[in-house]
Protein backbone atom coordinates (compact mmCIF):
# COMPACT_ATOMS: atom_id res chain seq x y z
CA UNK A 1 0.00 0.00 0.00
CA UNK A 2 1.68 3.79 -0.44
CA UNK A 3 2.86 5.19 2.87
CA UNK A 4 1.24 8.10 3.56
CA UNK A 5 2.94 10.93 1.94
CA UNK A 6 2.82 9.38 -1.06
CA UNK A 7 -1.07 9.13 -1.00
CA UNK A 8 -1.82 12.06 -2.95
CA UNK A 9 0.34 12.63 -5.90
CA UNK A 10 -0.26 8.50 -6.92
CA UNK A 11 -3.78 9.34 -6.60
CA UNK A 12 -3.56 12.38 -8.35
CA UNK A 13 -1.59 10.12 -11.13
CA UNK A 14 -4.60 7.66 -11.32
CA UNK A 15 -7.06 9.83 -11.76
CA UNK A 16 -5.23 11.72 -14.56
CA UNK A 17 -5.20 7.46 -16.08
CA UNK A 18 -8.70 7.47 -15.24
CA UNK A 19 -9.60 10.42 -17.13
CA UNK A 20 -7.72 9.60 -20.16
CA UNK A 21 -9.42 6.62 -20.63
CA UNK A 22 -12.53 8.61 -20.78
CA UNK A 23 -11.69 10.98 -22.66
CA UNK A 24 -10.84 7.85 -25.32
CA UNK A 25 -14.60 6.72 -25.10
CA UNK A 26 -13.62 4.21 -21.92
CA UNK A 27 -11.06 2.37 -23.95
CA UNK A 28 -7.68 4.60 -24.17
CA UNK A 29 -5.13 3.09 -26.67
CA UNK A 30 -1.61 2.48 -24.81
CA UNK A 31 0.18 4.72 -27.04
CA UNK A 32 -2.41 7.47 -26.15
CA UNK A 33 -2.05 7.26 -22.86
CA UNK A 34 1.94 7.18 -22.91
CA UNK A 35 2.12 10.06 -25.30
CA UNK A 36 0.56 12.09 -22.54
CA UNK A 37 2.36 10.93 -19.85
CA UNK A 38 5.80 11.25 -21.27
CA UNK A 39 4.27 14.83 -21.48
CA UNK A 40 3.88 14.71 -18.18
CA UNK A 41 7.37 13.91 -17.27
CA UNK A 42 6.08 10.13 -16.32
CA UNK A 43 7.64 7.65 -19.26
CA UNK A 44 8.02 4.34 -19.24
CA UNK A 45 11.19 2.64 -18.57
CA UNK A 46 12.34 5.66 -16.17
CA UNK A 47 11.80 5.87 -12.71
CA UNK A 48 9.35 8.59 -11.30
CA UNK A 49 10.71 10.02 -7.60
CA UNK A 50 6.98 9.56 -7.04
CA UNK A 51 5.41 6.82 -8.50
CA UNK A 52 8.56 4.45 -9.57
CA UNK A 53 8.12 3.20 -12.81
CA UNK A 54 5.09 4.04 -14.14
CA UNK A 55 4.60 0.90 -16.99
CA UNK A 56 5.40 -1.33 -13.36
CA UNK A 57 2.72 0.86 -11.83
CA UNK A 58 -0.20 1.26 -14.42
CA UNK A 59 -0.01 -2.44 -16.25
CA UNK A 60 1.12 -4.32 -13.08
CA UNK A 61 0.20 -2.90 -9.76
CA UNK A 62 -2.90 -0.50 -10.40
CA UNK A 63 -4.46 -3.91 -12.70
CA UNK A 64 -3.98 -6.49 -9.82
CA UNK A 65 -5.53 -3.82 -7.81
CA UNK A 66 -8.34 -4.11 -10.37
CA UNK A 67 -8.51 -0.31 -10.67
CA UNK A 68 -7.51 -0.93 -14.56
CA UNK A 69 -7.74 -3.42 -17.25
CA UNK A 70 -5.17 -3.60 -19.51
CA UNK A 71 -5.93 -5.81 -22.52
CA UNK A 72 -4.79 -6.57 -26.03
CA UNK A 73 -6.73 -5.04 -28.60
CA UNK A 74 -8.91 -8.04 -30.38
CA UNK A 75 -7.20 -8.69 -33.50
CA UNK A 76 -4.54 -6.68 -33.64
CA UNK A 77 -1.58 -7.91 -35.65
CA UNK A 78 1.18 -6.43 -34.41
CA UNK A 79 -0.02 -6.74 -30.95
CA UNK A 80 -1.58 -3.48 -29.86
CA UNK A 81 -2.78 -2.77 -26.12
CA UNK A 82 -5.27 -0.85 -24.44
CA UNK A 83 -6.43 0.18 -20.79
CA UNK A 84 -9.76 0.49 -19.49
CA UNK A 85 -11.35 1.01 -15.96
CA UNK A 86 -11.02 -1.74 -13.60
CA UNK A 87 -14.00 -3.10 -11.73
CA UNK A 88 -12.49 -1.31 -8.11
CA UNK A 89 -12.43 2.21 -10.08
CA UNK A 90 -15.94 2.12 -11.01
CA UNK A 91 -17.08 0.54 -7.47
CA UNK A 92 -15.41 3.92 -6.35
CA UNK A 93 -16.97 6.31 -7.86
CA UNK A 94 -20.36 5.02 -9.59
CA UNK A 95 -21.91 5.01 -6.21
CA UNK A 96 -21.74 9.06 -5.76
CA UNK A 97 -25.07 10.58 -6.32
CA UNK A 98 -23.72 14.26 -6.06
CA UNK A 99 -21.84 16.05 -3.16
CA UNK A 100 -23.05 19.15 -2.57
CA UNK A 101 -21.45 20.89 0.68
CA UNK A 102 -24.55 23.17 1.21
CA UNK A 103 -27.04 20.45 0.78
CA UNK A 104 -25.91 17.20 1.95
CA UNK A 105 -27.15 15.76 5.21
CA UNK A 106 -25.18 13.73 8.02
CA UNK A 107 -25.57 10.19 6.76
CA UNK A 108 -24.56 11.32 3.08
CA UNK A 109 -21.41 13.20 5.08
CA UNK A 110 -20.81 10.38 7.03
CA UNK A 111 -20.71 7.97 4.25
CA UNK A 112 -18.47 10.10 1.51
CA UNK A 113 -15.86 10.53 4.98
CA UNK A 114 -15.66 6.55 4.23
CA UNK A 115 -14.64 6.84 0.93
CA UNK A 116 -10.93 6.56 -0.50
CA UNK A 117 -9.12 9.28 -1.59
CA UNK A 118 -9.52 8.79 -5.75
CA UNK A 119 -13.26 8.71 -5.68
CA UNK A 120 -13.16 11.39 -3.38
CA UNK A 121 -10.86 13.56 -5.40
CA UNK A 122 -12.67 12.50 -8.44
CA UNK A 123 -15.99 13.80 -6.79
CA UNK A 124 -14.86 17.18 -5.89
CA UNK A 125 -13.14 17.61 -9.48
CA UNK A 126 -16.59 16.59 -11.17
CA UNK A 127 -18.64 19.29 -8.95
CA UNK A 128 -19.19 22.36 -9.92
CA UNK A 129 -19.81 23.57 -6.27
CA UNK A 130 -15.83 23.39 -6.09
CA UNK A 131 -13.61 25.62 -7.32
CA UNK A 132 -10.35 24.69 -6.36
CA UNK A 133 -10.15 21.68 -8.31
CA UNK A 134 -10.64 21.41 -11.75
CA UNK A 135 -9.28 20.36 -15.35
CA UNK A 136 -6.72 22.54 -16.81
CA UNK A 137 -7.66 24.06 -20.34
CA UNK A 138 -6.48 20.67 -22.21
CA UNK A 139 -8.46 18.65 -19.75
CA UNK A 140 -5.59 15.90 -19.83
CA UNK A 141 -5.03 16.91 -15.56
CA UNK A 142 -6.51 17.28 -12.90
CA UNK A 143 -5.56 21.31 -11.17
CA UNK A 144 -5.50 22.03 -7.10
CA UNK A 145 -5.32 25.20 -6.02
CA UNK A 146 -3.88 24.74 -3.01
CA UNK A 147 -4.60 27.82 -1.14
CA UNK A 148 -8.12 27.58 -2.47
CA UNK A 149 -8.17 23.88 -1.32
CA UNK A 150 -7.39 24.69 2.07
CA UNK A 151 -10.55 27.24 2.83
CA UNK A 152 -12.35 25.03 0.06
CA UNK A 153 -12.23 21.88 1.41
CA UNK A 154 -10.60 21.80 4.93
CA UNK A 155 -12.34 23.73 6.37
CA UNK A 156 -15.43 21.92 6.66
CA UNK A 157 -15.44 20.48 10.64
CA UNK A 158 -17.47 17.87 12.22
CA UNK A 159 -20.27 16.34 10.22
CA UNK A 160 -19.59 18.57 7.30
CA UNK A 161 -15.91 17.46 7.53
CA UNK A 162 -14.98 16.03 3.92
CA UNK A 163 -11.54 14.75 4.83
CA UNK A 164 -9.98 13.16 7.95
CA UNK A 165 -6.64 14.81 9.19
CA UNK A 166 -4.69 13.62 11.29
CA UNK A 167 -2.42 16.65 12.75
Amino acid sequence: MLRDGQRLPKAGFLVVILCLIIMYEDCAPEEEVWAELCRMGLCPGRKHYICGEPRELLTHVWVREVYLEYQQVPDSDPAHYEFLWGPRAYVETSKFKGLNPETANEEENNAFLRLSFPRKLWMIVENAAFTSVHWNDEGAMVVIEADLFQMEVFQHRGTDRIFDRQH
